[in-house]
Parts: C-alpha cells; sequence; structure tokens
C-alpha cells in the first residue's frame, strides 16, 4: 500500500508538472477514479494532498467557496490559473470519451511552427485506434476569459497548416473549447482557410467528435 500511494504520489507530480494547476476536484479525478463513492473519493484526495502539501511536495492555493488549487513546489500564483484549470477539464472528458482499443497521449503548452510562425497550442492530443486504424492528432485551443486574439490565433494555425503540407507532415484538427460567448463573437464574420470546430465547455462531452 505505501508503495501504491508513493507510485500514485509521483503520477499527480507529474501531472501537475505538465498541467502547472489542477484543483482537488480534478486530482480526485484523474489519481482517484478507482474510489466509486464520489464523496470517499474527494475525501482521499483531501487527506493525500494535505500530506503532500505538510511535506512540501505542493503548494496550494485557494478562492472563497472553492476548492484548493496545487501546483509544484516553487511555482507561484499565476492570474492565468483559471486558464490552466480549463485545460485539465478538457483533458479529464476526452480521456473518459476515448472509444474502445483506443490510446489517447497528450501534451501540454506545445510550440510548434517556424520561428516567424510560432503557435504554442494549450492541448495537442493524439489519438491512435490500432483496431479501427485511426491516427488523428488534435490541436485544442482554450478559451477561459476571451482575452486574447483568437482571430489571431487561427490565422497562425493557417500558417502552421500550410507549413506542414509543404513538408508532407501530419496535420491535426484544430478545435477551440470556449467558455464565454464573446470567443464566438470575434470569430463570426471571418472567413479562415482551415476547417475547425468550437464547441463550448459545456458541451464538451456531448458534442466531441474523434
Amino acid at each position: 500500500m505505501q508503495q501504491y500511494g508513493k507510485n500514485r504520489d509521483l503520477k499527480i507530480l507529474e501531472g501537475l508538472e505538465k498541467f502547472r494547476y489542477m484543483n482537488t476536484n480534478q486530482i480526485a479525478e484523474l489519481y482517484f477514479s478507482t474510489v466509486k463513492r464520489q464523496d470517499f473519493k474527494i475525501k482521499k484526495t483531501c487527506e493525500r494532498m494535505k500530506k503532500m502539501f505538510d511535506r512540501g511536495y505542493v503548494q496550494r492555493f485557494r478562492f472563497p467557496s472553492e476548492p484548493y488549487i496545487f501546483t509544484v513546489h516553487g511555482n507561484k500564483y499565476n492570474r492565468q490559473i483559471g486558464h490552466y484549470l480549463m485545460i485539465v477539464d478538457c483533458w479529464i472528458v476526452l480521456r473518459v470519451e476515448c472509444p474502445s482499443g483506443g490510446v489517447l497521449r497528450y501534451e501540454v503548452e506545445v510550440k510548434d511552427g517556424d520561428k516567424d510562425n510560432n503557435v504554442q497550442t494549450d492541448l495537442v492530443i493524439e489519438y491512435i485506434n490500432n483496431f479501427r486504424g485511426e491516427k488523428k492528432i488534435y490541436w485544442i485551443e482554450v478559451e477561459n476569459e476571451s482575452n486574447g486574439d483568437i482571430v489571431e490565433k487561427v490565422k497562425k494555425y493557417e500558417g502552421l497548416v500550410w507549413e506542414k503540407k509543404i513538408n508532407s507532415k501530419v496535420i491535426g484538427e484544430l478545435v477551440i473549447v470556449y467558455k464565454n460567448k464573446r470567443t464566438l463573437n470575434k470569430l463570426e464574420g471571418n472567413i479562415f482557410d482551415i476547417r475547425y470546430r468550437v464547441i463550448h465547455i459545456s458541451e464538451l462531452k456531448e458534442k466531441w467528435e474523434w
């Protein structure tokens, strides 16, 4: 049991290294999924994360009436915490929705493209299903507060797609997951040379297609 707990602690730390920030509920879903009752799951997660905090492995923050937010020791508070938490929410949904026989690999904040058209993708997922003979890559852009210029970002993806076509490289499918309707308003009226999907975070499970 001690070894199992240690291995789980390492996996949690690896997850925090990738995602930078996760809250208690997200850690419960990702690393305590074998606990069926939700109240027990949260209780065990809280107990484990308190031990990791007391031992100096992680740092934590808290907003009023919200669960603790954790990061690896040494990280500081970041104004983009909500953005990072939304990336985790996307991953939680998609890993559960993976078809039978499918394998998912993911990376966070992946830089791609040449120096003149560098793109940083929030979440890159590689989906492989040998049973179905499928292999796809998804570029997932997460729009939390809608403060960024999503139109300019899509234009950068146009350049990235063109670059990959020239070099005969695999092209990902762009999916924009948003929370605020302002994201849709910014995209309306613009015509792009690439296809992309736009999905509200609350409808991701229902509308996602592999």
